[in-house]
């Protein structure tokens, strides 16, 4: 039995693993909250699999996450929403505690997202402090507005307080709420923070909404930390899921001569995004020395005034440049572009 059960609902191949969930596990067991996470990734038969599941676990509460509402991907267009409604419906059908939504996908719209999948409560923001919160609300204890990110039910309309952004704790994440080598094993992916929150003003993305605009920096030796942990475990590869790992460039720094300090480069391989600029040829050489061996930059246009419509604050040389120096150092290299924002033409 545990008090609060966790649901990775995202159940799309190649696996992802919940990072979310493992810091919100995290959180419940510093507050001396007994939590289970209930991965439906590997499932044959997810619903089934929550059904027993929740029936072993019997929660007070039970929290959803929400990683993306859709695929992001124009041609196909596939929405989440009707597929997380149906879990958050399989739940209520196997146990009478409320249903909670978080993550990044819920806090890019969560009053769309509230009403679209039925649940009694989400969470906006950061949700390690407010899920422990959120469980004394459902004990009677605290109001929901004191909850930090909540959105609740009252009188058929939605409420929400406002999102909180936390600093992170200084130690690393435990990492065993779920079964990373498994996600490795099957082609998946293990994801790693550095820090928290994007500041850049980039008219299209969502990441200030789910991540908040304030840049929470992990101390590099934690990270370093975490990267032997998941060594130990056998994972080697790993997803940075910093918006954009060089903003700021001298955390980035700090970060891979933590890594290379340790001797860790040679024994990892890990993948990030980041913004065209800065990026130099001495933080290229240092993070191929740190062991990343990809980089996918947001160069977003080719065209200078795209690029201040957009939001953006380089120039179309510093991709060029940036590009050049990955090859250097051989590192692999891709670069997104967006095509049709405002204002731009055909020419």
């Amino acid at each position: 039995m545990a008090e609060i059960a966790l649901v990775n609902a995202n159940i799309i191949k190649p696996a992802v693993a919940p990072l979310g969930l493992e810091y919100l596990a995290k959180a419940c067991r510093d507050a001396g909250i007994d939590a289970e996470v209930i991965d439906l990734s590997f499932e044959d038969d997810p619903h089934e699999a929550l059904r027993r599941r929740l029936a072993e676990v019997r929660p007070e509460l039970v929290g959803v996450t929400v990683r993306n509402s859709d695929n992001c991907y124009l041609l196909s267009s596939h929405s989440f929403i009707p597929e997380i409604r149906e879990v958050v419906a399989r739940t209520r059908s196997a146990t009478e505690a409320p249903v909670v939504l978080g993550g990044a996908g819920f806090s890019a719209a969560p009053r769309a997202a509230m009403r679209a999948i039925g649940a009694d409560y989400g969470v906006a923001g950061d949700g390690e402090r407010a899920l422990v919160a959120l469980l004394e609300v459902v004990r009677g204890r605290r109001e929901p507005g004191e909850v930090p990110g909540l959105l609740w039910r009252e009188g058929g309309a939605v409420r929400a307080a406002e999102p909180e952004w936390t600093a992170f704790a200084d130690g690393p994440l435990p990492r065993d709420a779920v079964e990373l080598e498994r996600y490795l094993r099957e082609g998946g992916q293990v994801g790693l923070e550095t820090k928290r929150g994007c500041d850049r003003s980039c008219i299209y993305c969502a990441d200030p909404l789910s991540k908040g605009r304030w840049i929470r920096e992990r101390p590099p030796a934690a990270v370093a930390d975490e990267v032997e942990h998941l060594l130990a475990r056998g994972c080697d590869v790993y997803h940075i899921c910093d918006s954009e790992f060089n903003i700021p460039e001298s955390h980035a720094r700090a970060v891979c001569e933590e890594l290379i300090g340790r001797g860790l480069g040679d024994r990892i391989r890990w993948y990030a995004y980041l913004a065209p600029a800065p990026f130099s040829d001495e933080l290229a050489g240092l993070m191929r020395r740190a062991g990343c061996r990809g980089i996918d930059f947001g160069a977003d246009s080719g065209d200078p005034e795209m690029l201040r419509r957009l939001g953006r604050d380089f120039e179309p040389e510093d991709t060029r440049a940036a590009v050049a120096a990955c090859r250097t150092q051989g590192i692999a290299v891709m670069t997104d572009l967006l095509i049709g924002a405002p204002g731009e033409t055909r020419e």
